[in-house]
């Protein structure tokens, strides 16, 4: 299997100079799902990658190869097959959907009953993620890159590949999903269908609705703006209501509803956070905004950015040092790369994920309305969502100062400014956790 990775790898970099794209995406695609999905992250990735590989890659996160019908057909025999349409489909069947590790069908039993969206495990799915993950971390142990982004990666990539091929607990977290999130009726969340469940499928109930993409597709402006606004209600009440976040919250895994309502899919992995964290993260974009440098060290502290044993006191008087009362842009990206290394920041995932969030929800805003402001459309959420006595908590934690009213519409610009800080700084910051080659 190495002798195999590594021809591999070698018809990618000759594909890739000869200018052939497509040519590059169907070899890693041959690699298998672990390559496949190492692909896909790092095609969101430029400042890894640089932008020309990155613009290579991202084609994979939309396409992928499906598996001949024939392949789980026999097991498959059960359930009569439709196209996206709802129309009885050809012979041999279409996928509606197709994944690294496995296809979706449009499926209803043959002894009669509902329309299922039906996942179907790729064959040999599991074995090749298990064999290709254990090489990835024996290649990352070997050349001790542990300490490195590319282990991060490595390490993101198998835990998020084995969480996808468990489709039981994929089943239990969509049950966890729908259940917090009953209290935005907005939300449509397909349940499983226990019944046709098993280790290689997972059937889930049908619902129609038109992706992001199909909508700006169609120019369904109006469609956008609905998806746009009901997209960032869902992700403020996860953020301070459940505390359960969507864990892949990309345009390719919501829809709206014919009914105006937004659709998730995919539940294969969901990040949970507490109620300190979920505060901390506003507390600490606020203390930012009101430059009080020890309370934006102790929220740092809350959300787990850095250990309980980083002096606070000192951390503060780093970021008034490294600030000096300068809040654009080009110096909160100085002053978090700088400190980052010093103090050996460590964003956490939910962090990272709504960030995520946040930044297609914006672009899909902007395909409806240019002048649309992802900041102030996320503010009347906020308030919502946050009590009384939830105000008069954070109003104590942020002492004096501008009201909380203001203060709320700064800090969630805040967040915005500071997620793209950072996302700017890493390429900067890969000088610092990448080893140096010898002379």
């Amino acid at each position: 299997r190495v002798l195999e990775v590594g021809l591999g790898l070698g018809r990618i970099l000759v594909k890739r100079h000869q200018g052939n794209e497509e040519q590059v995406r169907l070899e890693i695609f041959r690699l298998g799902p672990v390559f496949h999905k190492l692909g896909q992250l790092l095609g969101t990735r430029p400042d890894v990658v640089g932008s020309g590989w990155a613009a290579t890659l991202a084609p994979l996160q939309d396409r992928a190869f499906p598996f001949p019908f024939q392949e789980v057909e026999e097991e498959l025999s059960m359930f009569q097959f439709f196209d996206e349409t709802g129309a009885e489909a050809e012979d041999p069947p279409r996928p509606v959907g197709v994944g690294s590790l496995g296809q979706v069908y449009r499926v209803a039993p043959r002894t009669g009953g509902k329309h299922m969206a039906l996942k179907v495990q790729r064959p040999g799915a599991l074995e090749s993620v298990r064999l290709d993950c254990e090489l990835l971390q024996g290649f990352v142990d070997n050349m001790k890159l542990r300490s490195t982004l590319f282990a991060e990666i490595v390490d993101r990539v198998t835990q998020a590949l084995l969480a996808e091929l468990d489709y039981a607990q994929e089943a239990r977290n969509t049950r966890e999903f729908a259940a917090v999130m009953n209290e935005v009726p907005e939300v449509v969340v397909p349940l499983p269908v226990e019944r046709y469940c098993g280790e290689r499928t997972l059937a889930m109930e049908w619902v129609e609705g038109r992706t992001p993409a199909q909508l700006l597709e169609a120019g369904d402006k109006e469609g956008l703006r609905r998806l746009t606004e009901l997209a960032i209600k869902s992700t403020m009440a996860q953020l301070l209501s459940t505390n359960v976040l969507h864990g892949d919250p990309h345009g390719g895994n919501l829809m709206l509803s014919p009914e105006g309502k937004l659709v998730y899919l995919d539940f294969g992995v969901l990040c949970r956070i507490t109620e300190k964290q979920a505060r901390g993260l506003l507390v600490m974009s606020a203390h930012m905004v009101n430059q009080e440098w020890t309370g934006l060290a102790s929220a740092l502290k809350d959300m787990e950015v850095v250990g309980d044993d980083t002096d606070q006191a000192v951390l503060g008087l780093d970021f008034a040092k490294e600030l000096r009362g300068c809040m654009d842009q080009q110096a909160i990206n100085s002053a978090m790369m700088k400190l980052g290394v010093k103090y050996k920041f460590r964003f956490p995932s939910y962090y990272m994920l709504l960030a995520r969030a946040l930044a297609p929800i914006e672009g899909y805003g902007k395909a409806a309305d240019p002048d649309f402001d992802v900041m102030n459309a996320s503010y009347p959420y906020v308030m919502e969502r946050l009590s009384s006595a939830d105000r008069r908590k954070l109003a104590e934690e942020l002492g004096s100062g501008p009201s909380l009213s203001l203060l709320l519409k700064s800090l969630l610009r805040s967040i915005v400014l500071a997620v793209a800080a950072i996302r700017r700084s890493l390429k900067r910051l890969l000088c610092f956790f990448l080893p140096r080659r010898s002379a």
